[in-house]
């Protein structure tokens, strides 16, 4: 609570009175909660995260069931996300793909817990690698579900310790996929600093329909996003020509 003090002017031949005390309330800084959307998660799965979410208080919880999530990177899901992007996206690890690569698009305003049905060390690490701020496995209990959600809303990854310390070895460079000669060509272009606005027109396609053809190229050199495949590629030497 803030005090000020505060004397009225009065003239001298009257006496001050005592000097008046005015209660100002503190502005509370409050910041709106950053959006979960659970997408297209097993119904009873969804359903059971979505009430351990909202009664540990972490949300808005939005849930979109499977039909919701038909297509590459369905309506309901780009319907769901606020205007400035703020928001988590809960979604099985084999449709996490064009969520990641809008999420690679976004600024850091979009994130991804991936939501798969393996433990493996390797699932952990490819979705972490990949770019999903959390790795959720469908037989961890609730609790541990929540404190996922929970810190991957605020910035922060939970991780299994084994997890941790993969992602710190170095990753051995796997043989080179097999690329179509398009999709060689595309990178090559793309590498040359030709846009996806030209490269479409080029290619005969929509731009909308060209992202969707790359974001499928990114996705074969194990890359969630242009400036990652570039890499890759460059690494793997097919960028040479």
């Amino acid at each position: 609570m803030v005090q000020v003090l505060a004397r009225p002017r009065l003239p001298s031949d009257v006496v001050q009175p005592e000097a008046v005390q005015v209660e100002v309330p503190e502005e509370r800084s409050s910041s709106p909660s950053r959006r979960v959307v659970l997408a297209g998660l097993p119904e009873l799965y969804g359903h059971g995260l979505q009430e351990a979410l909202s009664a540990a208080g972490v949300g808005p919880v939005l849930l979109l069931d499977g039909q919701d999530m038909a297509g590459a990177l369905p309506d309901a899901l780009a319907d769901a996300l606020p205007v400035d992007g703020a928001a988590l996206v809960v979604v099985p690890d084999e449709r996490a793909e064009p969520v990641l690569a809008l999420a690679s698009r976004d600024g850091g305003a979009l994130a991804v817990v991936e939501v798969t049905e393996e433990e493996s060390l390797e699932t952990f690490v490819t979705a972490v690698r990949r770019g999903a701020v959390g790795v959720l496995h469908t037989g961890a209990d609730l609790d541990l579900a929540v404190e996922t959600v929970r810190s991957a809303a605020a910035g922060r990854i939970v991780l299994p310790e084994h997890v941790a310390r993969a992602l710190c070895e170095p990753s051995p460079l796997a043989a080179a996929p097999q690329l179509e000669p398009r999709e060689l060509g595309w990178l090559r272009q793309l590498g040359r600093g030709v846009t996806v606005a030209v490269l479409a027109q080029y290619a005969a396609y929509s731009e909308r329909e060209m992202y969707r053809l790359l974001s499928k190229t990114y996705a074969r050199l194990g890359a969630a996003s242009r400036t990652d495949a570039l890499l890759r590629a460059e690494r793997w030497g097919l960028l040479d020509e």
